[in-house]
């Protein structure tokens, strides 16, 4: 049960995957389609002839058909709802279901209109979190015990039981069955992602989370400022042969808990042996510039063991990546932190800054190397940015 409640990813994640993998468009559509349908049900009712009904269950009718008319059409709008605008839309949804379905005379056909509420319940056991499908469960759970009443009065116990059995498993058991599910799977495809020594990204996880992380830093904008940092620990080889294995994998964990916490929500993955590479997103170059520069000097003090001194080089490669083209833009980048990062093992400075990109068409916007200036860390030793073409050509 932890792992259900803990869930998987959240609802911003949920879409910002949709949307990375081409889903979201019909993932819009499916949540449109389910909203007409609720509607429907209400424009269905008015269509009916029901002579005794008070005046008031027309207006729920009308209410209850513009309700999932407007419903459709919003969720064809970019950008999608948030998710406080999801909620409203699920509570909105739930009240207007019950609504509706109290206005048929026939106590039958209400509980009947009441199976509507499984759309809803699906909805939030897809996209929204353990605590908010327990509530819907709860709004569902009452609305059929209400309806039981008048189906005992009328039906007596045996259909009562039947028919609030069925309503339950498709309003409650079933969609529970479906958001528990996705939680497991979500941890395993977690657990496939992570290195287990660090717990950090593996590189396929890394790969995996890049187009989500720009795409949230990027809130809508085609663009968005991206910074890659390849931070490889120095002689670690020897650490390992004179301290021993043990020791090495210490400090590979001491050097993921620095990156973790200077780096405070960006995208931390351990490539492979030695090297971890850094992710961050939507932050100013002089930023990522500073981060670059802590990082090393908090590993040198932080990431040792006794009579284990620690070091490391890093390659900072920093771009505006184009959102649509991020795959490509990335490996470029990448590409560029590898150099810088080999250029400061094999020079003075242990940090090197790439700034430009020689590739625009790939979806890269040059970035203005005059902005980023070097930044002197505890060490006392200078960040330095690596060259631009035009400046290699002009000395």
């Amino acid at each position: 049960m932890t792992t259900w409640w803990r869930g998987g990813p959240d609802y911003q994640q949920r879409i910002a995957y949709f949307d990375s993998r081409g889903l979201l468009r019909g993932f819009q559509l499916v949540v449109s389609a389910c909203a007409l349908v609720l509607g429907g049900l209400a424009a269905n009712l008015l269509l009916v002839d029901q002579a005794d009904a008070p005046s008031f269950y027309v207006v729920v009718q009308v209410i209850g058909a513009v309700t999932g008319l407007f419903w459709a059409m919003r969720w064809q709008v970019r950008p999608v709802p948030s998710e406080s605008g999801a909620m409203v839309f699920v509570v909105t949804s739930d009240i207007l279901i019950v609504a509706v379905s109290a206005t048929d005379l026939d106590v039958m056909a209400d509980a009947f209109g009441l199976s509507a509420l499984t759309l809803v319940a699906i909805f939030v056991a897809f996209v929204l979190s353990p605590a908010q499908f327990m509530a819907n469960a709860g709004i569902c759970a009452v609305a059929i015990a209400v309806f039981a009443v008048g189906l005992y009065q009328s039906y007596g116990w045996p259909e009562t039981a039947l028919k609030v059995t069925l309503l339950g498993i498709t309003t409650i058991a079933v969609p529970a069955s479906v958001q528990i599910g996705l939680a497991f799977l979500s941890q395993d495809a977690t657990e496939s992602d992570t290195d287990p020594l660090t717990r950090t990204l593996n590189r396929r996880g890394f790969h995996r989370a890049t187009g989500v992380k720009i795409t949230n830093r990027a809130a809508g904008r085609r663009e968005v400022s991206v910074a890659l940092m390849l931070v490889d620990v120095n002689d670690f080889k020897a650490i390992n042969d004179v301290h021993g294995h043990e020791a090495g994998d210490a400090v590979l964990t001491r050097v993921a808990d620095v990156l973790r916490d200077v780096t405070q929500g960006g995208l931390v993955a351990r490539l492979g042996g030695d090297e971890f590479v850094v992710l961050m997103a939507g932050r100013a170059r002089s930023r990522y510039v500073r981060i670059a520069n802590r990082i090393h000097w908090s590993i040198e003090s932080e990431a040792g063991l006794a009579g284990v001194p620690v070091t490391a080089s890093i390659g900072v490669a920093i771009g505006d990546i184009a959102v649509a083209d991020e795959e490509a833009a990335v490996s470029l980048l990448l590409n560029r932190a590898d150099e810088a990062m080999y250029e400061a093992k094999r020079g003075e400075q242990p940090v090197v800054i790439s700034t430009v990109l020689d590739y625009p068409a790939l979806g890269v916007v040059p970035v203005d190397v005059e902005r980023v200036a070097p930044v002197v860390g505890r060490t006392g030793r200078q960040c330095r940015r690596r060259r631009t073409p035009t400046e290699a050509r002009a000395s």
